[in-house]
Formats: C-alpha cells, sequence, structure tokens
C-alpha cells in the first residue's frame, strides 16, 4: 500500500502540472474548502488530516497565489474563516480534471466491481483512525498501539 501511495503522489505531481498547483494536498485544501463553505481555518485543517503547521503553511500559500481569502468568524474574533475565490474555483477543476485521469490511469483496470470492493475493505480502517487523529495528536506510538489494540 506504501509503494501504491508514493506512486499515486509521483504521477499526482506530474499530473497537476500546469493546473496552477502543484502538489496534492493544495488540491484536498482548496476542495474541502469548497465543500464546507466558509469553514473556519482549523476544520480545514482537521477534515484533511494534516498537522496545524502544516496546514496553517499551505493556507497561506493558497491564499497569497489568490486562491482563497481569508474572512473574520463572526462567531469567534479570534478564528478566520477561509473561502475560495473564483480563481481557485479555476485551479480546482482544472486539478480535478487532472486528478479525475489519474485514478482513471492508475484504477482503470480494476474494474468498477473490485474498486468498490477495495473500498468496502478499507473504510473502516479510514473512518477509525479519521476520528481518532484529533484525539492522537501528541500522544506517543506506543499510547496509541496499546490503546487501539485494546480495542480489538
Amino acid at each position: 500500500m506504501g509503494r501504491i501511495v508514493r506512486l499515486h503522489q509521483l504521477y499526482g505531481r506530474i499530473a497537476l502540472e500546469g493546473t496552477g498547483i502543484s502538489q496534492f494536498e493544495e488540491f484536498a485544501l482548496l476542495n474541502t474548502i469548497l465543500q464546507m463553505k466558509e469553514p473556519r481555518k482549523s476544520d480545514v485543517i482537521y477534515a484533511t488530516i494534516y498537522e496545524m503547521s502544516t496546514g496553517t503553511d499551505l493556507l497561506n500559500r493558497l491564499r497569497k497565489n489568490g486562491f482563497i481569502t481569508e474572512l473574520p468568524d463572526p462567531a469567534d474574533g479570534r478564528s478566520k474563516r477561509v473561502k475560495i475565490t473564483a480563481r481557485g474555483e479555476k485551479v480546482l477543476q482544472a486539478s480535478f480534471k487532472r486528478l479525475t485521469q489519474l485514478v482513471n490511469m492508475l484504477f482503470g483496470e480494476m474494474g468498477q466491481d473490485n474498486i468498490m470492493l477495495c473500498i468496502q475493505l478499507m473504510k473502516n480502517v479510514e473512518i477509525k483512525f479519521s476520528e481518532r487523529w484529533p484525539e492522537d495528536k501528541g500522544k506517543s506510538f506506543d499510547e496509541i498501539y496499546t490503546s487501539v489494540m485494546s480495542d480489538i
């Protein structure tokens, strides 16, 4: 699985050439912002499963490139919300097209039934660890391992 993830990253970088963004992480943030409709910055970072510092750096890059804007959060003066710009939507559409082509290229030979089987087999891992991630941040691997394994 690690090799497939790495190949996806390598080919993904090539697929994104000419779209306006250079890495999948930027795509993930833009797509999440569009889906969540003016979310708080921290909510976008948590939803995309990035460290706060990494997510903040990526969001700052997207803002500097004119793909997102920051808005004050009316409910919390300390917090900022983000919104995708028209330029960001254009970049997102181009990136989405290319990444869809990438998925078809990498997994198209598998057939829809096998792809759905893979999703079915792996979805509980994604659900379980996506839910755990905010609580596990900052813990040692041994603590996380002991906790996870006690549930099995």
